[in-house]
């Protein structure tokens, strides 16, 4: 009878065992239907851009943000500050809403291996000195006696960042040079005398919320105390806070595009080959999004995209393509002197539809005239002006980084 009794224990066991394993597999598959569902697109026009799915919790996923983004027009004088529910809808922002992708990079742990560009010696050639942004970043100082090894850092960071969902990055201070870097772009045998640790205060899903910043906090606190350090607060929690919400309403008023259209004539759509080479003659560049873009100084002033949906083009076959528009745009608080950047991006506009024989077109494909282009213009000025007033000037680095211009 004891055998009986133990051998049926064990079976009880088993049992149990199997109908956990599958409960937890049922709640992951789940979990992974819920992380990876896209909800349709919803129109736009001058209206707030937010995201219909919200960005993966872990650095390695990638996801693509459907949103809503305003739409500066020609035909009307539109006043900054009116109401998004009363602003008119535009295709263009279907089309962006589309090719828009943001990609968290996931850290490079490889012992003594630096990506291409990154590391000391490559950082030092570019003169680039990385700090925290104080602007948009709420900061956690971590200074404390003696050197700290990379290794010995990124260690206590990767084991306890995964539980932060919002934009957050580590910062170190060589040690002997006080040269500031960011930690996992360094070589493996660099030192820190001290340590920042960053999280954004808005992203695109909104402002950062009491308990996203808690769990930085605790982050925070838990480097300190494993690497034998205090801590420092850029600002007071609460403040913190506050600020988000106040980056929260700069980024819904400034989140803007200015946005043109070049339409094929009826019946005589724009063949693959001959935008191909309409594009190389206005130096326009295909990206690996497939959609063309103008680049100064490296950065992306404005692109080009299909008025098709999902607004790419080929990345090959030219010869069978045809599309009937095209989608000429810009983001407003993404570009350093804004007015001008519109007025390059206007005159390219022009050098397509004569190349192409095509016509130059407003959001609702009507012909867009000098004063609507002047109307289009004037709203950028005022975007500029309130910007810099604002201390955060369109095309700054932390305009371009608040604002995904890149």
């Amino acid at each position: 009878m004891s055998l009986q009794l133990a051998l049926l224990l064990i079976g009880l066991v088993i049992i149990a065992i199997v109908a956990l394993t599958a409960y937890d597999k049922g709640r992951l598959a789940k979990s992974m239907r819920r992380g990876f569902r896209f909800a349709e697109p919803e129109p736009a026009g001058l209206s707030r851009r937010e995201p219909v799915v919200p960005p993966p919790a872990r650095p390695e996923e990638a996801a693509l943000l459907e949103a809503e983004r305003k739409v500066l027009r020609g035909d009307v004088e539109v006043p900054l500050d009116s109401p998004a529910s009363s602003a008119p809808t535009h295709p263009l922002a279907d089309v962006l809403s589309d090719i828009e992708e943001i990609a968290n990079r996931p850290l490079n742990l490889n012992p003594g291996f630096d990506p291409p560009g990154t590391g000391p010696e490559a950082a030092r050639e570019r003169g680039v000195h990385v700090e925290p942004d104080e602007a948009i970043d709420f900061i956690i100082h971590l200074p404390g006696p003696g050197p700290v090894s990379r290794r010995a850092a990124l260690a206590v960071y990767k084991q306890n960042e995964y539980k932060l969902e919002y934009p957050r990055q580590l910062y170190g201070r060589r040690y002997q040079t006080n040269f500031w870097s960011v930690v996992q772009h360094d070589s493996e045998a660099t030192q820190y005398s001290d340590l920042k640790l960053a999280i954004q205060l808005v992203e695109p899903r909104g402002p950062i919320s009491e308990s996203e910043l808690n769990a930085f906090v605790q982050v925070s606190l838990k480097m300190a105390d494993s690497l034998h350090r205090v801590t420092k607060l850029s600002m007071p929690f609460e403040t913190a806070l506050a600020r988000a919400k106040e980056l929260q309403a700069f980024y819904d008023e400034y989140d803007v595009i200015a946005g043109v259209n070049v339409l094929a004539e009826p019946h005589a759509p724009f063949k693959g080959r001959t935008l191909l080479a309409a594009m190389e003659r206005v130096g326009m560049q295909l990206d690996a999004r497939n959609i063309f873009n103008k680049r100064t100084d490296g950065r992306v002033v404005y692109s080009v995209a299909n008025l098709a949906k999902p607004g790419t083009f080929p990345a090959s076959d030219w010869d069978d393509f045809r599309t009937t528009g095209l989608a000429v745009y810009m983001s407003v608080p993404g570009a350093k002197d804004p007015a001008a950047v519109f007025d390059r991006m206007i005159e390219t506009a022009k050098e397509l539809t004569r190349l192409l024989g095509a016509r130059l077109a407003d959001q609702d494909q009507r012909p867009l005239t000098d004063k609507g282009i002047a109307a289009i213009r004037g709203q950028i000025q005022a975007i500029d002006a309130k910007m810099r007033a604002f201390g955060i000037p369109a095309g700054s680095d932390t305009a371009r980084r608040l604002f995904a211009a890149d």
